[in-house]
């Protein structure tokens, strides 16, 4: 069974926590990626179907 781990921020440190999570740990899956930015978020989601990110109101 899957680890499902979401990740907050997708800049510098948190492409790198995406990169390890996806890469390196075994049975980790990242299923969901938030940013301010929705477009950073969603180019350092590893996967494309991911729901969308949630911004602030």
């Amino acid at each position: 069974m899957p680890i499902r781990v979401g990740v907050i921020g997708a800049g510098v440190m948190g492409a790198d926590h995406i990169r390890n999570l996806s890469t390196t740990i075994s049975g980790a899956e990242v299923t969901y990626v938030a940013d301010l930015d929705a477009g950073r978020a969603a180019a350092a989601a590893p996967h494309r179907h991911a729901p969308p990110p949630i911004l602030p109101s």
